[in-house]
């Protein structure tokens, strides 16, 4: 959200339909991968502000943590 508001893009329903996507991902990915409440809470808030950066870099931080962990 906080990306839209920058760029001036608020009206937008596609951007707004992406962000609730990409925070109902953030939800599922935090499920699967057993993570405390903190860190869903934490990564959520960090998906609403940077959109779809911040899915992005939470995918890579659970592949990160997975591998290392197998």
């Amino acid at each position: 959200m906080g990306l839209m508001l920058a760029i001036g893009a608020s009206g937008s329903v596609v951007l707004w339909f992406t962000l609730f996507g990409a925070i109902a991902l953030t939800l599922v990915t935090c499920r699967e991968a057993s993570l405390p409440w903190k860190s869903c809470l934490w990564w959520g808030l960090a998906v609403a502000l940077f959109h779809i950066v911040g899915y992005l870099g939470l995918r890579g931080w659970v592949s990160y943590r997975d591998r290392a962990t197998a």
